[in-house]
């Protein structure tokens, strides 16, 4: 997967504007989201969009039955090198 380089730490954006699929691959894009609105003490997951389920929304890492609603999205760090 092709990540874009970004200047400066990543910083939170509103959901709206996240990636939804790799326009390449046509493959979900996981990003971290802000999840306010969940129960969990941890408001941070990772998620993707899945657009042929429901109609297409937001899941997350843990549980494929439930719909997440993310309000804000930052890119997944690069993994470690060593």
């Amino acid at each position: 997967m092709i990540r874009k380089q970004q200047k400066g730490p990543p910083m939170w954006q509103p959901i709206e504007t996240a990636p939804k699929t790799d326009a390449a691959t046509m493959i979900a894009v996981p990003i971290l989201g802000y999840c306010p609105d969940e129960s969990a003490t941890d408001k941070v997951r990772v998620i993707w969009w899945e657009p042929k389920l429901g109609g297409g929304m937001w899941y997350d890492d843990r549980d494929m039955l439930d719909v997440v609603k993310p309000t804000h999205w930052m890119p997944l760090p690069a993994p470690p090198t060593t």
